[in-house]
């Protein structure tokens, strides 16, 4: 037990009173275990731009190709200061094919296609390192993790931002032939 039943000042965690700061105030009482309310904004900027061109090279053959891009970065919803996800996502893809009608019975198309996927998930940046101001050690210390540490408290809503950096790229690549003969009531 403590003298006034508080603890004293000496026996807090510095890191912890630190990130008091961060921990918004109450706004409504209690209502299924949450006291902080509301709707936070969030904005989605997709944005998409195709291309495509048909060409008829002869009575035999003709050529399609396509080239797709797609840009759509989420904006963080959160409550609580600096808290959420900032997610980049964005990508392109290709696709050319060639379709040749070798005979009234047989047709070959030849497909070509490419795909780049970019998706990356970052906390909130800030331009200091608040991870060290706060007092954390053995963090990252790359400035795109400069953000509001994540705190969980047992029975509480986390704080801070959604963790370190994650995401990936991807390419894929394709190259396909397909032949079609269709001979009296069979398709091969």
């Amino acid at each position: 037990p403590f003298a006034g039943n508080q603890i004293p000042v000496g026996r807090l965690n510095q890191v912890a009173l630190n990130y008091r700061k961060y921990i918004p105030a109450p706004n409504s009482p209690v209502v299924q275990g949450a006291n902080l309310v509301g709707t936070p904004p969030q904005k989605l900027n997709d944005n998409q731009d195709n291309v495509r061109v048909d060409y008829v090279i002869s009575p035999k053959h003709s050529l399609f190709a396509r080239q797709s891009w797609e840009n759509g970065p989420l904006s963080p919803a959160s409550l609580l200061p600096l808290g959420g996800q900032v997610v980049s996502e964005s990508g392109e893809n290709e696709v050319v094919q060639l379709t040749s009608t070798l005979s009234a019975s047989s047709v070959n198309v030849v497909r070509i296609y490419h795909d780049y996927a970019k998706l990356f998930g970052t906390q909130i940046s800030t331009p200091t390192d608040l991870a060290a101001q706060l007092g954390f050690t053995g963090l990252s210390s790359s400035p795109l993790n400069y953000g509001l540490p994540q705190l969980s408290i047992t029975g509480y809503t986390g704080f801070g931002g959604a963790g370190l950096t994650q995401g990936d790229r991807d390419n894929s690549y394709e190259i396909a032939d397909s032949y079609a003969w269709v001979r009296g009531a069979h398709s091969f």
